[in-house]
């Protein structure tokens, strides 16, 4: 399953990249599940419901602390469209998200494993729902409370698939470029006042002048904001 982003992987790192980096995740998985495993096995303490979510969020905390890329590959990014649910974030970062949906997958697993029942059920199963609860119910109001009536402003997002980098050819690269620009105007021409690009779009250092410049003369041209993310190469990398 770990393999859904194989493509990207191979487009961006190459080959000894892309199995690098499907092999850790791999391994995450497998460290989880088993020391979880392990855990549940040894004791039938109502605590240990929540190993899984612990160990989850623990490693997610030290990836985005010490990864070059932060959180990317969070299971907190699964959660998107699950808006109560992730405002937590807003308290804890992404460790927080996968916390809870980590924690609503240890309930099930708990309720279905009958080898080793817990003690004190009620505990084991009342407090992990009770802080679901609090979690949703803290979304929706926070949401609730986010969301005036007289502030609004339309908000453009453009990601176009193709790879941009260094090494990609030039003719390619203004081919990109260029759908980039048409998609801003489109979205201006919609009314929206920020449109907003990828995270992270490399260009090599001779050119970010001249790119700079274009995005600029691109926002200018259309009366909006532009938020792009671009990526320079430094002694240490991107």
């Amino acid at each position: 399953g770990l393999t859904s982003n194989f493509g990207y992987y191979k487009m961006v790192s190459g080959w000894v990249g892309t199995v690098v980096l499907v092999l850790l995740q791999v391994l995450a998985w497998g460290f989880v599940i088993n020391y979880t495993r392990v855990i549940v096995r040894r004791s039938n303490h109502w605590l240990t419901v929540f190993a899984y979510p612990l160990v989850w969020a623990g490693l997610d905390t030290l990836i985005s602390a010490f990864s070059p890329h932060s959180t990317f590959g969070s299971l907190a990014y699964t959660q998107m469209n699950a808006l109560p649910v992730i405002q937590i974030a807003s308290l804890t970062g992404t460790p927080g998200v996968v916390f809870v949906i980590t924690l609503f997958a240890s309930i099930l697993a708990l309720a279905l494993y009958r080898t080793n029942q817990r003690a004190r059920p009620v505990l084991a199963y009342g407090v992990p729902l009770l802080i679901l609860m609090a979690v949703v119910a803290f979304g929706a109001v926070r949401l609730t409370r986010s969301h005036p009536a007289t502030a609004k402003m339309a908000i453009g997002l453009v990601a176009i698939d193709d790879f941009l980098g260094p090494e990609v050819p030039r003719e390619k690269a203004d081919a990109i470029w260029k759908a980039y620009d048409e998609a801003v105007a489109h979205l201006a021409a919609q009314d929206a006042r920020i449109v907003v690009l990828p995270e992270k779009i490399d260009v090599k250092e001779l050119a970010a002048a001249q790119r700079r410049e274009a995005l600029a003369d691109l926002a200018r041209r259309n009366a909006i904001y532009l938020v792009v993310g671009i990526g320079l190469p430094t002694d240490a990398g991107w």
